[in-house]
């Protein structure tokens, strides 16, 4: 079996999303307008720490659920949960470990000060190789903390050469005029042979997974791919790249009558399985990470297209996206994940098939954008599902309501949200979707559950759930209100 080592260099990426300063880099363009054309996913929080700080000065929602009593609360548990998991020395020596690496004891606070995001790359490969998938991140801690994060990375790098062969490979170079700390980690995985477990023996459990512990502790590791971790810095605002390797897998088979079950070795993926002679630079696409990552930072300072600003300049994404001031913004672009899978394999094209026969084939740009403006909080999302419509996505067809809200909803909630759909309408579209997707095993499941609407309720499925209206509410009220309201209707829950 092969178990996946830890791939992704800790420091390096993660520490990136853990500090942060109040400065910001407003002499640079912003870093979300700087991701290449074949991104897929596009993540952006403009400036996370003052929307939260509007949000509890503006709205009845923050003074509420981010009242100071509540996030005294969140934080001890949050603290009680890393003492569980990493046991009381690793909370109580976390300055230890800071100033070990040079950190200041308030750099992790700073994190939401700038804006922070990540954009996630996938890039088509030949000679039958999987897409290249890599994530581009960014945020703005200010030149002391980004300075001081540099360092640590490299001190951390210094201590992991005592590694051996897992030790990651440091390799500094110019970029686009900057100096760039470029990594390159083995991906390892544990080869632990033939290993059965006895799933049905119940009473031998702990002496069973002691004995797997022990067995990984002395597995041989092998090599099954390479990770590439990319940092530099600009002024006060840090650039991240990390490349996703292509993951083993596993086959696990049960055998018949309650047996063992036999969990197999399955080859890496790529060319050769693995371990053996293998080109692990260019099966990992250093190449085409290094050139990505130079993109990114190079746009910088230019001035050229925008890919995801074209999305969200569309009409229809400026339409449905709310003014004011914006908490994150989300864009998915469906249309990249096809064009870099396609014909990447059996999986991939079944999978394609798939969306396509459920009305998702030509799916394109999603935007979500959620914002305060003034006291209230919106959210909007776009979707573009060109007519005619087919599959699920005849859903969307349904006439939309009144945002309005209900005569009984009282002052007192917080938030309200409104779903327009018949759901007797809905269900009829998935029954059809489902059945011709799936087969007649997915029909015979839809006929059980209408035999025991009519017999328990007298009447047809479809009928009933229209009967219930196309206009649905979820409604939250602060806890007095909440527990008072559950006092006075026992079963219910705080939420209508």
């Amino acid at each position: 079996m092969n178990a996946p080592r830890h791939w992704i260099l800790p420091a390096v990426v993660a520490a990136a999303f853990a500090v942060g300063a109040g400065a910001t880099a407003a002499d640079l363009r912003p870093s979300w307008e700087c991701l290449p054309e074949k991104t897929a996913v596009m993540v952006r929080l403009p400036q996370p720490r003052g929307f939260v700080d509007a949000v509890k000065a503006r709205t009845k929602f923050g003074a509420t659920v981010l009242g100071p009593q509540r996030l005294e609360k969140l934080g001890k548990l949050v603290l009680d949960n890393l003492r569980r998991a990493g046991g009381e020395e690793a909370v109580d020596g976390m300055e230890e470990s800071l100033a070990k690496y040079g950190l200041e004891k308030n750099d992790p606070t700073a994190l939401f000060a700038g804006d922070m995001g990540f954009g996630i790359v996938v890039l088509r490969r030949d000679e039958g190789r999987p897409p290249l998938q890599m994530v581009l991140a960014w945020l703005e801690p200010g030149a002391g903390p980004a300075e001081r994060l540099v360092a640590a990375a490299k001190k951390l790098l210094e201590e992991r050469q005592a590694e051996g062969d897992a030790a990651p490979k440091r390799i500094d170079l110019e970029m686009a005029g900057h100096e760039v700390l470029w990594v390159q980690e083995p991906v390892l995985s544990v080869d632990m042979g033939d290993l059965a477990v006895d799933a049905a023996d119940d009473e031998n459990v702990e002496a069973q997974v002691k004995a797997l512990q022990e067995r990984i502790k002395a597995a041989k590791r092998e090599q099954t791919g390479l990770a590439h971790s990319f940092l530099t810095r600009i002024g006060g605002r840090l650039l991240v790249g990390q490349t996703i390797p292509a993951v083993t897998h596993v086959s696990v088979a049960l055998h018949a009558g309650g047996g063992p079950v036999q969990l197999e070795r399955a080859a890496a993926v790529g060319q050769g399985g693995a371990g053996g002679d293998r080109d692990w630079s260019a099966e990992s696409g250093a190449d085409e990470a290094k050139k990505t990552f130079l993109r990114f930072l190079a746009a910088h300072e230019g001035s050229g297209a925008a890919p995801l600003a074209d999305i969200l300049g569309l009409p229809g994404v400026r339409n449905a996206l709310p003014d004011g001031l914006t908490f994150v913004d989300v864009i998915v672009d469906p249309r990249v994940f096809q064009a870099a899978f396609a014909g990447a394999g059996a999986e991939a094209e079944a999978a394609t098939r798939f969306l396509e026969s459920i009305g998702l084939g030509g799916v394109g740009p999603f935007a979500w954008r959620q914002t305060l403006d003034g006291g209230l909080l919106h959210q909007g999302m776009f979707l573009a599902m060109p007519a005619p419509r087919r599959g699920l996505m005849q859903i969307l067809d349904q006439k939309c309501d009144p945002a309005e809200p209900p005569p009984f909803v009282s002052n007192e909630a917080v938030s309200l949200a409104q779903i327009s759909l018949d759901l007797g309408k809905a269900y009829q579209t998935v029954r059809e979707v489902m059945t011709a997707a799936v087969g007649e095993e997915a029909g015979n499941m839809f006929t059980v559950a209408e035999m025991q609407a009519q017999g328990n309720l007298g009447i047809e499925l479809p009928k009933f759930l229209s009967a219930l209206g196309s206009r649905h509410w979820i409604i939250d009220y602060p806890p007095r209100i909440a527990e008072a309201g559950s006092r006075a209707r026992p079963g219910r829950s705080p939420s209508a």
